[in-house]
């Protein structure tokens, strides 16, 4: 899926693509909409990037589920992380 947001609201909320895909990925985060590692893969964001801008929210972190902790190990694996 492609999201376009017209340039006139870009420039008014004083957003940039990355700090637009940030805004977006926390508000999906905080409704509980998006598991952590799902917000990080939209924002584009590390692991500590993402959990500072969480704590900087005073976002909580959520319990997982198993399907959240599947995805996030799978998440590693892709990044040659695990």
């Amino acid at each position: 899926m492609t999201l376009e947001i017209p340039d006139q609201i870009v420039q008014q909320a004083n957003l940039d693509e990355k700090a637009a895909l940030k805004e977006l990925a926390l508000a999906l985060f905080a409704q509980q909409r998006l598991s952590a590692s799902q917000a990080r893969r939209l924002s584009g964001a590390d692991f500590f990037e993402f959990e500072q801008w969480r704590s900087e929210r005073g976002l909580p972190i959520r319990e997982f589920t198993m399907d959240e902790l599947a995805d996030d190990l799978e998440t590693l694996r892709s990044q040659g992380l695990s």
